[in-house]
């Protein structure tokens, strides 16, 4: 699912396999005029890569996005019932 997995240090964004991976991408990637991007988990670590390089990013992925759409409506209809 993402790269820390693959480094095997699950969910270790700050892992120094992690940063210095990133670090190295985002330089290789600049040389040849490619934009970096990364998933995070938070807006404090979209900043941090930011701030580093990176030029597109996201928040979420789209099972995630799914996830709490369908918990909404699953909310908002079971509120309709209650309230019927």
């Amino acid at each position: 699912m993402d790269w820390s997995v693959d480094l095997e240090v699950p969910g270790q964004i700050g892992h120094v396999l992690m940063v210095d991976g990133l670090k190295t991408i985002i330089d290789v990637l600049a040389k040849h005029g490619i934009t970096a991007d990364i998933i995070g988990p938070n807006l404090e670590v979209l900043k941090h890569w930011v701030e580093r390089g990176m030029r597109w990013m996201s928040d979420s992925t789209d099972g995630a996005i799914l996830l709490e759409s369908t918990a909404t409506v699953a909310r908002q209809v079971r509120d309709a019932c209650r309230n019927g």
